[in-house]
């Protein structure tokens, strides 16, 4: 473990929210503006002022460029919201940011994996390098995780335990270029506690199917305090992931100092086309006394809201549309990086 490291949890105080306006025609098509228009709410309602003590965070949100900049400008209000122009390859800055960490609570570091596309599915120009390039924007250190991986591959609860899937980190298509042989959970489990301070790592097999991430843990479970775990249920034999959704909540009940909780699962989305789309309510964004969490026109949104403000009672939860975003690869989590804020 590196001395002095911690990866705070989430809805430990914030100091910045990053996120990115979609920008890019080519791919979004014919959804770009329904997913401005999400990208937009969410933006508003990290960024409102709240009910409880805490303040809003300053959300900084990256433009592609000038165009993409005064589309932004039209659909978010001033006020906390800081426009950053800076080349990215898309929206998923839960995978290309860093992961922010302290360093004895006196600075903020960033660590880095080594990305490569999702396992080389969607390679963009400017992903590669765009922690690199936001961490010299705000002139801080980079820890560099020499592992391939992403941001959204991982959940930490802020006191040394991380969850992740093997579907995802172990994945073969993860390995370092020129290497032969996959990442074991040992080596894996080593660099993960070496760069973010933690000194516990909770494997689970996969994550949700028709996930083109391989599973990110940000899709199936989500630490709500140090000791307490969300993940989703079926409702309905109808339900896409009910066999996964199962075999997620028994693994995380096999762990030890953990209660677990349930909610419900959207059940079956789908796109246009018919195909079937990874939904998930535990993409949602903590951020300085509000959870924003993402709903897709089902019947089970409401309950599953009710069911999370009920575990989350400090909490103001807030539900808004996602599914234009979930259309191109992910929702809330997936497209935000919180910074922490220094602590006294």
């Amino acid at each position: 473990m590196m001395d002095g490291i911690r990866w705070p949890a989430e809805w430990e105080p914030q100091a910045d929210v990053w996120t990115a306006w979609p920008s890019h025609p080519d791919l979004w098509g014919d959804g770009l503006e329904a997913a401005r228009n999400e990208v937009a709410g969410l933006i508003k309602a990290i960024g409102s002022p709240r009910k409880c003590v805490q303040k809003a965070p300053k959300v900084n949100v990256l433009v592609a460029d000038r165009r993409a900049m005064e589309s932004a400008r039209a659909a978010i209000p001033g006020g906390v919201v800081s426009f950053v122009e800076m080349r990215f390859g898309d929206i998923w800055l839960r995978d290309t940011a860093p992961v922010f960490v302290f360093e004895n609570n006196h600075a903020v570091h960033g660590v880095r994996f080594r990305f490569n596309g999702w396992g080389g599915k969607y390679i963009l120009p400017h992903d590669g390098d765009l922690g690199e390039r936001l961490l010299h924007h705000l002139n801080m250190r980079s820890i560099n995780l020499d592992m391939i991986g992403e941001g959204g591959a991982i959940e930490g609860n802020g006191a040394g335990t991380l969850m992740t899937t093997a579907q995802c980190l172990l994945n073969p298509n993860r390995r370092l270029p020129k290497t032969a042989a996959a990442l074991t959970e040992e080596h894996a489990a080593s660099a993960l506690k070496s760069s973010l301070g933690v000194d516990r790592v909770i494997w689970l097999s996969e994550g949700l199917a028709y996930d083109h991430t391989d599973g990110h843990i940000d899709n199936c479970a989500r630490f709500i305090s140090p000791q307490d775990v969300v993940c989703m249920r079926a409702t309905t034999t109808a339900d896409p992931q009910a066999t996964r959704l199962s075999r997620i909540e028994d693994e995380l009940r096999g762990q030890n100092g953990m209660t677990v909780h349930t909610i419900p699962s959207p059940g079956r989305v789908v796109d246009e086309a018919g195909e079937i789309l990874p939904a998930s309510y535990l993409n949602f964004l903590i951020s300085n006394g509000r959870v924003v969490m993402p709903v897709f026109g089902s019947e089970f949104d409401a309950p599953a809201k009710a069911a999370l403000a009920a575990l989350m009672p400090q909490f103001e939860v807030i539900d808004l549309p996602a599914k234009a975003i979930l259309k191109g690869g992910g929702t809330f989590h997936c497209i935000t990086q919180q910074q922490p804020a220094l602590q006294s």
